[in-house]
């Protein structure tokens, strides 16, 4: 919606749909695969996975867009972006490594709906 109020097109690209016609693997790509795909996955995925992996495998979904837009598209990251996955692998890493020590975490019961 923005895209109206503040984009204006060229008198070229206002004539013709040339600049949808030569990017129609990309709008095809995001709508069949990103879309269709990659969110019946992910619901499919949640319903069989613990809580605690689906939170962190979830926490990664901007890590893995970005590395997979510079891989399969050869998108360019800056250097803040790679700090930034960096981060967030780091602190992955960390949530799954460190084990939990405050004294009042409760483990988690065998199966849901169970008390300890």
């Amino acid at each position: 919606m923005s895209a109206v109020l503040f984009e204006r097109p060229s008198p070229a690209e206002a004539r013709t749909l040339g600049g949808v016609a030569q990017c129609w693997w990309a709008v095809a790509y995001t709508g069949a695969i990103s879309i269709a795909a990659g969110y019946t996955l992910q619901a499919v995925g949640q319903r069989h996975a613990p809580p605690a992996d689906a939170a962190v495998l979830l926490s990664m979904e901007a890590v893995f867009a970005a590395l997979s837009g510079m891989l399969l598209l050869s998108e360019a990251m800056s250097g803040r972006q790679y700090a930034g996955c960096a981060v967030i692998l780091a602190a992955v890493m960390f949530v799954q490594i460190k084990p939990a020590t405050s004294a009042g975490a409760m483990p988690m019961p065998a199966e849901p709906g169970t008390l300890p």
